[in-house]
């Protein structure tokens, strides 16, 4: 009885509110705080460009490829293979693929994301400005085939960057849509609410983050972004997020945080997303229920996925026209989208092969 007495009071001890806890495992505690640190490094919510050996405990997540090189060829293989590229064997590349069928009269409808995909991510948000040589290569798709942007961003500010009047552009992860000059009957915006609400919540992370160096607090009209790409420390970083958690469990019945590329966007509970902008647009361009349309989505991040969901569920369902998406990253990564690309200067040679495509 008294080495059984003995041995539990050496496994408790009191902590700092009196209550009684039970000692942890102090060397798998060092090991997880080691692996904690390392994913912190290595960013929570972002792709940067590593190498797949370098990405920790990242690396050994996937479920359904086991190199870079079974991701690359078995699973995601990059959108710009071509007939020289193939030898001359049996071309399954994807330029190959959309000329064919361009020339038996199918039609192309091209979405795009911007920050990631036409530009490259920068420290600096207001500074994510794309190259002229995308731009032209974006107008040269958009002479032959309806394009769209859909970005995370305020519709303005993308307009601001983009440049593009024949564009349709999708501002807020969809939740502000516009098309063209003079088409004013696809404009949609389906939370008119959140705009008062999300000026709330950007003022008051404003405040709260203004103490925090590096911290960037970016309005978009109908969701927000607390970006920490600059933060000094993983410290600032964790307190960033802290922040946003705090707002959003305040206001449980009105806003949803979502993670990006070293950002934390807080957004309106709203059952919309880029999938559901895709849709729209197609509808609003009747281009949807039609088996002669393919649509076609580049994007680099997480919330691209929903548009990658779309697509596949519409070249899986006979009475739809085909569906493609393109993921630009530099490393593996679970993804719905079926081909890849590296970087928006890979982007800028795909996008002029399309364009460049004869219908």
């Amino acid at each position: 009885k008294k080495k059984k007495k003995k041995k539990r009071k050496r496994a408790l001890q009191l902590n700092w509110r009196g209550k009684e806890r039970k000692l942890k495992d102090t060397t798998t505690d060092r090991t997880k705080r080691r692996k904690d640190k390392r994913r912190r490094k290595m960013g929570r919510n972002s792709y940067d460009d590593v190498s797949l050996q370098d990405m920790g405990d990242r690396a050994r997540t996937p479920t359904y490829w086991k190199t870079e090189e079974d991701w690359l060829k078995e699973h995601h293989p990059s959108a710009l293979l071509n007939d020289e590229e193939t030898d001359g064997q049996n071309n399954d590349s994807l330029i190959a693929k959309l000329k064919k069928q361009l020339s038996e009269g199918k039609q192309l409808v091209v979405f795009l994301d911007y920050d990631g995909t036409l530009s490259p991510i920068v420290s600096q948000p207001d500074k994510a400005f794309m190259s002229e040589e995308s731009r032209k290569a974006v107008q040269l798709v958009a002479k032959k085939f309806p394009t769209a942007i859909i970005s995370g961003r305020a519709r303005e500010k993308v307009y601001d960057f983009v440049k593009l009047d024949e564009l349709y552009y999708a501002g807020s992860h969809g939740l502000d849509i516009a098309g063209p000059k003079g088409s004013p009957a696809i404009d949609y915006k389906p939370c008119l609410w959140a705009e008062d609400v999300m000026q709330g919540v950007f003022e008051r992370l404003k405040e709260k983050l203004d103490s925090i160096k590096g911290a960037v607090v970016e309005t978009n009209v109908f969701c927000v972004s607390a970006h920490y790409r600059q933060c000094e420390n993983e410290e600032d970083e964790v307190e960033v997020e802290k922040v946003v958690d705090e707002i959003v469990s305040q206001n449980k019945e009105t806003l949803r945080k979502h993670s990006g590329k070293k950002v934390w966007e807080v957004k309106p509970k709203v059952d919309w997303d880029k999938g559901k902008a895709l849709s729209y647009l197609l509808e609003a361009l009747k281009l949807n229920d039609r088996k002669d349309v393919i649509s076609m989505y580049l994007g680099d991040d997480v919330t691209d996925e929903d548009a990658f969901e779309v697509l596949r569920n519409l070249s899986k369902d006979e009475t739809q026209g085909d569906g493609i998406g393109i993921v630009v990253t530099k490393v593996p990564k679970q993804t719905k989208a079926s081909y890849s690309l590296r970087d928006p200067e890979e982007v800028l040679q795909f996008l002029t092969k399309v364009g460049n495509i004869n219908i």
